[in-house]
Formats: C-alpha cells, sequence, structure tokens
C-alpha cells in the first residue's frame, strides 16, 4: 500500500549520479570525472551482475533470474520502484516476487545501543537451542509485519508450543506405541476418515495457503491446531482405559492413526525445524535422507508408511525450562 500510494501521488525523475566532490569513493561515471554512480543505482544491479548478465558467460543469470528478493521494510522503496525501473528500462525481466518483512523490537521498545536492550543472535541461541530461536520467531512475529522479542513471550511460547505442544504429543504417542504394541507401529483395520478429511481437506491447503503467501506464523498456527486436535482425540478416548478394556484393535487402530499424523507433523514443521522434524521422522522408524527428497504433494498422501515400522525412542524433544 505505501508503494502503491507513492506511485499514485505521482514520481519524479531522479538522478543516477552524485558530485565526486561530496561522494569521491563512488563509482567513477564513464566519460564525467566530476560524476560518481548513485550508491542505489550502483548496488541493485548486483542482483544481476554477480549471476553474469552483461557478461560473455550468462548462464547463471539465465538459470536464476528472476528470483525473489526479501528485504527489510526500510529499503523497500528502493526495490520497489526504483530497481523495476531500472530492469524495464533495460529490457530485463522484472523479480518474481519482493518480500518485505519488518522491523522487530525488544519488550515494546526499538533496539538501541544506547538502552542496552540488543539481542544478540549468538548469545541467544547459546542460551538456548536454535530450532527454538527460530520457531519463536516465526511464529510469535508476522513476517510482513513488526514484532516484538521477549524473554518472557519466548518463555511462554517454547512452555505452552514445544513442551507441552509438540514435545508432549509425541512422547505420548511413541510410548503408548511402545507400551501397547511392543514398539512396533500397528496396522491398521478401520479408517478414521474424519480424522484424514480434517488434515487433508482443511489443515493442509490452509498451511499450504500461508507458506506460499508467506504468512509462515498462520501456517505454524495451523500446524498446531492440528497437533490440538490429535491431542483431544487422545485425552477423549483413553487408549489406556481401551487396553484395560482389552479393546486392543481398537488401540491399535487408534495408534495407527497418530503415528501417521504425526509423520504430517513433522513434514509441516520441517521448514522452520528441519533437526526437530528429522527426530520425528526417525523415531516412527523412517529414513530422513529417503523422506526428504520426495515432493511435498507426495509427503501430504495419507498412507500406511509407517506401518511395521520398529520406533526409535528418543530424548525429549523439548525440556521444560
Amino acid at each position: 500500500n505505501e508503494m502503491y500510494n507513492i506511485l499514485k501521488s505521482g514520481m519524479e525523475d531522479i538522478s543516477v549520479s552524485r558530485a565526486v566532490e561530496k561522494l569521491p569513493w563512488g563509482i567513477p561515471v564513464p566519460g564525467d570525472d566530476t560524476q560518481v554512480m548513485y550508491v542505489w543505482f550502483d548496488a541493485l544491479t548486483n542482483y544481476i551482475t554477480a549471476l553474469g548478465y552483461g557478461s560473455d558467460d550468462e548462464k547463471l543469470f539465465n538459470k536464476f533470474w528472476p528470483a525473489t528478493h526479501v528485504i527489510g521494510k526500510e529499503i523497500n522503496r528502493f526495490h520497489s520502484l526504483l530497481w523495476p525501473a531500472m530492469l524495464i528500462s533495460a529490457g530485463v525481466e522484472l523479480p518474481k516476487q519482493i518480500a518485505v518483512h519488518g522491523w522487530m523490537t525488544v519488550d515494546g521498545q526499538k533496539m538501541s545501543k544506547t538502552i542496552g536492550n540488543v539481542i544478540n543472535p549468538t548469545e541467544l541461541t547459546a542460551q538456548h537451542p536454535l530450532e527454538t530461536v527460530r520457531f519463536f520467531l516465526m511464529r510469535e512475529i508476522p513476517f510482513d509485519n513488526d514484532g516484538d522479542f521477549s524473554n518472557t513471550k519466548f518463555i511462554e511460547r517454547y512452555t505452552a508450543d514445544l513442551a507441552n505442544g509438540l514435545g508432549n504429543f509425541t512422547s505420548r504417542v511413541i510410548t503408548m506405541i511402545e507400551k501397547y504394541s511392543d514398539n512396533h507401529i500397528p496396522a491398521v483395520t478401520e479408517i478414521d476418515q474424519p480424522l484424514i478429511d480434517f488434515l487433508t481437506k482443511e489443515i493442509w491447503p490452509a498451511y499450504t495457503k500461508y507458506m506460499d503467501s508467506w504468512k509462515f506464523n498462520h501456517a505454524l498456527e495451523t500446524a498446531w491446531k492440528f497437533i490440538t486436535h490429535c491431542d483431544q482425540i487422545i485425552s477423549d478416548k483413553k487408549p489406556w482405559s481401551m487396553a484395560k478394556e482389552g479393546r486392543t484393535e481398537e488401540v491399535k487402530n487408534l495408534l495407527y492413526h497418530l503415528c501417521e499424523s504425526l509423520r504430517h507433523i513433522a513434514i509441516m514443521i520441517y521448514p522452520v525445524m528441519p533437526e526437530t522434524s528429522e527426530k520425528i521422522i526417525i523415531q516412527l522408524g523412517l529414513e530422513p535422507a529417503k523422506e526428504f527428497v520426495k515432493p511435498l504433494a507426495e509427503l501430504q498422501q495419507w498412507v500406511e508408511l509407517t506401518v511395521g515400522n520398529k520406533i526409535n525412542k528418543g530424548e525429549i524433544l523439548f525440556p521444560r525450562l
């Protein structure tokens, strides 16, 4: 909207050079020793010149351009207005997309060395696993808007979504396989069609739509909606009571559906938490190297891929802080 409003209000020509006495370190303008190139005019061309555009070898340019730009909002104007104008004038295809992200504040305040509230990512990832930090940033902060970081929010999100959410659900499923199915994922004799429909007709379409539109927080929210749904199934059906009543087949049918659901959850979190995703896949008796080379469309299918696999119970995914 901001760029649209600028265009609507009218654009003026800009100079692509600056006086050399004001910018002595700039790139000289060919044929004019008094001028150097405007820094943004020079910098933006690197997107294509680095790929060989204008050289004798344009293989990389032909392979990778047009590309998608991922930028901060403070340089949006240069990328969304100046750069397209430059490309159009040169007869070069425009970028596929320009994705613009917001800024991050800390406890509601702008980061400042004076205040002393700058977040050091190295220190943060030394205190907490990298994947949990990445999850927080992707889940808590909308890509296209500003967001806020605080240790309180981090701990709350970690506890609710990771320790009590994904981690607890994974542990419950694997432990029940261990206890009620001799460490092997059972075959299924009766399909839970409502669960499958919920996943394939509601969860996956929503997740894919949000990922394609850079709404990563909503995509993760959708994945956790499915985790909560599966957790509720366990609470409602009480497999421990079913086992005591001798309803072995019902228990095994439930466990199969939970394992296949867990596989789908591992696929959903892979873009944000690849190591955690691989740990879950391994616990389900599958090989990450084989699974993650498959097309997403194949991975999204409800299949009996895990049936008969011996589980590999690992360490707790997310210990409580």
